[in-house]
């Protein structure tokens, strides 16, 4: 319990302080990334070389933990700062997280493990997904906008109703190269 009140405090602080909201940022994506590392670790570090193999995680039901989770929720629903990244969760294991009708705009999301999560309804714009793992993630009636997903793994994927628009162009390639420069 004291996690989840930290993680919800630090919300708080970032909608009231514009100067902390990096701050948080930064301190929420290496706890996302650091605990769901632990979690891949956890469960044997599976290589999810096949649909089989993420079936298997499936149905011993794999998601991240209620930590982890609630630090990702705060996340996508944290205001955006000018062009400050509103997370950035590289390689992060996000095997089965609910991300329903996450604005992930401006997230890293390069080299993550998304499979089998919940994107429906869910916002993208100048995300980066290059060689993120999408395989069966539900992006039903989602916002896949100006987003770059160059080598993501796309098998299975539900994308019903889902709009594709702008992805995968010069502009947001660059676009993304620069926020990666001027990270914090």
């Amino acid at each position: 319990m004291v996690k989840l009140g930290a993680i919800y405090g630090l919300e708080q602080l970032a909608a009231r302080s514009p100067n902390d909201h990096s701050a948080v940022v930064s301190l929420l994506s290496a706890y996302v990334r650091a605990t769901s590392e632990k979690r891949r670790s956890d469960i044997g570090s599976p290589n999810l070389s096949s649909i089989e193999e993420i079936n298997d995680l499936v149905d011993r039901g794999e998601r991240p933990t209620i930590d982890t989770q609630a630090a990702l929720t705060v996340l996508t629903r944290l205001p955006l700062r000018g062009d400050k990244r509103r997370a950035e969760l590289e390689q992060a294991w996000l095997f089965g997280a609910n991300l329903y009708e996450a604005d992930l705009q401006f997230c890293s999301l390069r080299g993550a493990v998304l499979c089998c999560a919940d994107m429906r309804k869910a916002t993208t714009g100048f995300t980066d997904l290059m060689h993120a793992d999408l395989r069966r993630v539900d992006l039903k009636q989602a916002g896949v906008y100006n987003s770059y997903l160059l080598f993501a793994k796309t098998e299975g994927w539900e994308t019903e109703g889902a709009k594709f628009i702008g992805n995968d162009t010069d502009e947001v390639a660059d676009f993304l190269k620069t926020m990666m420069e001027n990270r914090n």
